[in-house]
């Protein structure tokens, strides 16, 4: 190392990372020996008849331990993290690669998951990859690269579980190859078949975020090391601050629109009180102008009118106002078939295929619970051509109440799946909607511990999963 520092030699001289690694497990051997041969001649010096029979035991048990520490995989890998760290150069370029980093979390066109993903694949270089979000105990999918659609190995779930669970970086190739320690216990069997995905990167912060990103085989290097775990680390930290950026600033848009929709309300009952005066007025001035047939003429027209207008606004208000009733028991497959005979006077008519025998009791608010149904059947059926179809089908596990609600109507882009369908006061309806509907029925849903899932296609159809936990049981 004092030859490579002189800088001024005609030729350069060139020190491997190998001959330092052994040459540093050589001088360390050679301390140690120095050090047993000094603790050896104490125990010889101060040490009477019992000196020589110390010796040979201290110089066996430290044999064995220079043995041990000499041919020892962890010792040997975290000192080759050392040599690499402190006497040659980075892998990356951190300053070019913090830049390309900040330019990509600002790009506004993407979805905010889409910008996480790539910020993660860019550095190292990956075709494919795969953003999750854990939702309850479910994964979801927020942004895929060339990724097989809802194909993904279920052993990479629990895989992803287990990183997030211990802020681990999972090395399935590592896995795979030589079963490395980890802190959680895994089957070597199980992911043999795994090809795609190389590698998950936890994302957590301190605000229940919880993400995962797959990325498939490095291609801006040959090999996977401490550096390469490194910048996966910090990259995920940062991602996790954008992410829950992200998701605050959402909720605080949401709450914004439920204000100004109070804020509406408010404006609303000063209208209606104001048409309530008219009518009030109508009839005081009738005493006195009874018999006169051009006051009976506007007072027909203004009473109709105004009681169809307040008939609109109190059913709208009645129908999307949220009020705190106590829960009872609710059989799932009653309130279902009883949606479905409510729509029957629209087309198509709802094909309902439950049996009275299935009976799935749970405790929650029944009306609120049937509102849930009512409004996806009524989307259903604007959605579809009255020459289509509705089919509303349930069906039971251990662990859910699952009600399949199915049409071959209109359906809807995934676009349109991820940023409108739950999204509050954003219809499609114009002024035949609040839309609030379905975001109301999903988040009642996900308060009984339950969640919506939503498979659709643009032209073929739409299925709703409306998956309700049998642990919310009566």
């Amino acid at each position: 190392m004092s030859v490579r520092r002189i800088k001024y030699w005609a030729i350069r001289v060139y020190v491997s990372r190998d001959v330092i690694f052994h040459s540093t497990l050589l001088v360390a051997s050679g301390g140690y020996l120095l050090l047993m041969a000094m603790t050896g001649y104490l125990i010889r010096y101060l040490g009477g008849g019992w000196s020589n029979v110390a010796q040979y035991i201290f110089l066996s048990l430290s044999g064995v331990v220079l043995a041990t520490l000499f041919l020892s995989e962890s010792l040997r890998s975290h000192l080759k993290v050392l040599i690499a760290k402190h006497f040659y150069e980075n892998k990356y370029d951190y300053r070019e690669e913090w830049m390309r980093f900040s330019s990509i979390l600002e790009d506004s066109k993407a979805s905010a998951f889409s910008v996480a993903l790539q910020a993660m694949m860019t550095p190292f270089g990956c075709e494919k990859g795969g953003l999750y979000a854990l939702d309850g105990r479910r994964w979801v999918e927020k942004a895929q690269v060339k990724l097989p659609e809802r194909n993904t190995h279920a052993v990479l779930f629990e895989l992803a579980n287990n990183a997030l669970e211990h802020h681990w970086i999972v090395d399935i190739q590592e896995l795979q190859r030589c079963g490395a320690s980890t802190p959680f216990a895994y089957s070597r069997e199980a992911i043999t078949d795994v090809d795609d995905i190389k590698f998950i990167v936890p994302i957590f912060g301190a605000d229940n975020i919880r993400f995962v990103c797959f990325l498939s085989n490095l291609t801006s290097s040959t090999s996977f090391n401490w550096e390469d775990r490194d910048l996966m680390w910090v990259i995920s930290q940062q991602l996790a601050v954008y992410l829950e950026s992200h998701i605050n600033s959402l909720k605080i848009a949401e709450n914004q629109q439920f204000d100004a929709f109070n804020q509406m309300s408010t404006f609303l009952v000063h209208d209606l009180k104001n048409v309530l005066a008219q009518l009030e007025l109508l009839s005081k001035n009738g005493l006195k102008h009874r018999d006169n047939p051009e006051f009976i003429d506007d007072v027909f027209v203004t009473i109709d009118s105004a009681g169809s207008r307040l008939g609109k606004v109190l059913m709208h208000l009645r129908k999307h106002s949220i009020h705190e009733r106590p829960n009872e028991n609710a059989d799932v497959g009653e309130i279902v078939m009883s949606a479905c005979n409510e729509r029957m006077s629209n087309a198509p008519q709802p094909h309902c295929d439950i049996s009275e025998s299935e009976r799935f009791v749970i405790l929650a608010d029944r009306e609120r619970l049937k509102n849930v149904f009512t409004h996806l059947i009524q989307n259903a059926q604007d959605a579809t051509p009255e020459h289509g179809y509705i089919k509303v089908s349930l069906r039971a596990d251990d662990d859910y109440v699952c009600v399949h609600i199915e049409d071959n109507g209109e359906g809807m882009s995934e676009h349109f799946i991820a940023e409108r369908l739950f999204k509050p006061f954003d219809t499609t309806k114009g002024n035949a909607g609040m839309g609030i509907g379905a975001y109301d029925g999903k988040k009642f849903i996900e308060q009984l511990g339950g969640y919506i899932d939503v498979h659709s296609k643009p032209g073929v159809g739409t299925r709703f999963d409306v998956y309700i936990p049998r642990s919310t049981g009566a």
